[in-house]
């Protein structure tokens, strides 16, 4: 009997740990698919679903908690069956928009590209559809450290909450700078065009420069080099 006991108590705790650990799938539309026998994974965060290309993401949902502070968290993988395009400012099918065979990841759950388009991951904190096409030239885009990603027309800021176009920036010339904090001597990097010097989409001022945690000399060649706010 008292092995018998065990034996249920083992299948109970498996059945448990089985439906717990199963991957939660939702639509486009925000309903849990049943099935997830009918989702195909094709490359990547690529999965067919219903005869359509999805792109898939976290599913990331706010929930009250103390204090009336919103907490987040996952509540499984959310499928995209269209994206937005900063390009047309347009919803297109993915289906009819992702080349799989040039389709790469540039960096996990964040960026991703083919021949013809740059896709962000916004978290589906930020927009219903999380993934967008970035309005850049995927042939001449370049990743830079600190959370840029450019082309010669166009800049994006990435480092920050969410992914900014940056205003009135000299794309061609942009790069960044490398520097060093003298508190934690942990390198870090600021944007920069021919004129200013940018902290993720902004342009920098006098008082963001006085508080960098750099030394003097370099805050002194920097203020002589570039044009502060």
């Amino acid at each position: 009997m008292e092995n018998t006991k065990k034996i249920i108590l083992v299948i109970l705790v498996f059945l448990f740990l089985g439906c717990d650990s199963q991957k939660k799938y939702y639509d486009s539309h925000f309903n849990q698919i049943p099935n997830t026998e009918n989702l195909k994974e094709i490359k990547l965060n690529l999965i067919r679903y219903e005869n359509k290309l999805n792109i898939v993401s976290d599913y990331i949902v706010g929930v009250s908690g103390k204090d009336e502070k919103i907490n987040f968290e996952k509540k499984g993988f959310l499928l995209q069956d269209s994206i937005y395009s900063s390009k047309t400012d347009s919803y297109q099918l993915v289906n009819n928009t992702i080349d799989l065979p040039t389709y790469t990841e540039v960096e996990k759950n964040v960026l991703y590209k083919d021949k013809n388009n740059i896709y962000y991951n916004t978290t589906s904190r930020n927009s219903n559809y999380p993934y967008l096409i970035l309005d850049l030239n995927a042939s001449q885009t370049k990743i830079l450290p600190g959370g840029y990603i450019k082309d010669d027309k166009t800049v994006y800021s990435y480092g920050g909450i969410i992914c900014t176009k940056i205003d009135s920036v000299d794309a061609e010339n942009f790069s960044v700078i490398q520097l060093k904090d003298t508190i934690t001597n942990k390198l870090f990097y600021r944007g920069r065009d021919q004129k200013s010097i940018y902290w993720n989409e902004s342009k920098m001022s006098i008082e963001d420069l006085r508080l960098l945690p750099v030394g003097k000399k370099q805050k002194d060649s920097l203020s002589k080099t570039f044009l502060f706010k």
